[in-house]
């Protein structure tokens, strides 16, 4: 597994345990944190799993 797909997958399962602060802290980019900072990034994701739920599945597909 190449590693932008094992931090996909890591990102999934802590953001469905809702650990938003690891997510944050050691999984986000810099360029994300630089747009939101911490204050706003963790109550900004569990906002989105309070309206979306977690993270179920996903299927990459290649476009031809």
């Amino acid at each position: 597994m190449n590693i932008a797909k094992e931090k996909v997958q890591e990102f999934h399962v802590k953001y469905n345990e809702k650990e938003f602060d690891v997510i944050y802290d050691a999984i986000l980019s810099k360029e994300f944190k630089e747009s939101m900072n911490r204050d706003n990034g963790i109550p900004f994701m569990s906002n989105v799993y309070d309206i979306f739920g977690g993270y179920q599945n996903s299927e990459l597909k290649k476009l031809t």
